[in-house]
C-alpha cells in the first residue's frame, strides 16, 4: 500500500535526499567518518587487502540498497534505517582494527627495512621506532576510542532517561492511582489519552486491567 498508493504520506513527506542529508548523519553520528574512511581505502587501495575490500564493498552495497529503496517513499523516519546500524558498527570495528594494528608503522617499516636482517620478523621493527611517534599514535588511538564512547553514551543516556520521559512517568503515576495509592478510596477507573496516538507505553507500563483509550491515527484507507 505504501508503494502503490503512497498511504504513508498521510503522516508527512520528506525530500528524496532526506536519508542522506539528515537521517544517516543522525543515526550513525560519530560512526560516519569511519564509513567514509573504510570505503575510501577499499576503493583507492584495492591491492592492500582484497578480501577485506570485497567485504567492505558488499556491506556498502547492502546499506546503499536499503537507503535507496526507502528513499523512494515520500514518508521517511529515522527508525526506518536503524537496520543499517549493525553495518556501521562493522565499519567502525574495521577502522579501529586498522588503527590499532598499524599505528602508522607502514612508513617507518619502509625506512627501516634495509637495516633489518632477512630473518628478522616485522615485530622487531616496532622497537626501532621513535618512541615519541609511537606514543603519540597510541594517544591518538585512545582519544578516538574516548570520542566514540562519549558521542554515543551521552546521547543514549539523555534520550533514554531525560528526553520526553513524561509519557513514561504518566504511566507510573496512573499505575499508582489505579491502585488507590494517594487517592484514598477514589482510584483511577478509566483513562482517555488526548495526545498523539501511541505516545505512551500503554498497558506494558500500567500492569492494571482498566479501560483505556487514545486518539487513533489510522491512515485513510478506503476513503
Amino acid at each position: 500500500m505504501n508503494v502503490v498508493s503512497n498511504i504513508s504520506s498521510f503522516y508527512g513527506t520528506h525530500p528524496w535526499h532526506w536519508y542522506l542529508t539528515q537521517g544517516l548523519p543522525v543515526v550513525t553520528l560519530s560512526y560516519l567518518p569511519f564509513i567514509f574512511w573504510i570505503m575510501w581505502n577499499a576503493i583507492s587501495k584495492p591491492q592492500h587487502n582484497e578480501r577485506q575490500n570485497i567485504l567492505d564493498l558488499q556491506l556498502f552495497q547492502v546499506a546503499s540498497w536499503i537507503i535507496g529503496n526507502l528513499s523512494l517513499l515520500s514518508h521517511k523516519e529515522f527508525r526506518f534505517i536503524l537496520m543499517i546500524v549493525p553495518i556501521t558498527c562493522v565499519y567502525v570495528g574495521f577502522g579501529l582494527d586498522v588503527l590499532e594494528k598499524q599505528k602508522l608503522l607502514d612508513d617507518y617499516q619502509v625506512k627501516k627495512k634495509d637495516n633489518v636482517d632477512p630473518g628478522t620478523k616485522i615485530k622487531k621493527v616496532r622497537f626501532d621506532l621513535p618512541k615519541s611517534n609511537f606514543n603519540q599514535k597510541k594517544s591518538w588511538f585512545y582519544c578516538i576510542l574516548f570520542a566514540l564512547g562519549i558521542t554515543n553514551f551521552i546521547p543514549a543516556a539523555y534520550f533514554s532517561i531525560v528526553h520526553q520521559r513524561g509519557v513514561v512517568d504518566v504511566m507510573y503515576w496512573l499505575r499508582q492511582r489505579s491502585s488507590g495509592i494517594g487517592l484514598e478510596d477514589n482510584p483511577v477507573r478509566s483513562v482517555l489519552f488526548l495526545m498523539p496516538c501511541h505516545s505512551t507505553p500503554y498497558y506494558s507500563q500500567l500492569h492494571k486491567i482498566i479501560p483505556m483509550r487514545f486518539l487513533s491515527c489510522e491512515p485513510p484507507i478506503g476513503f
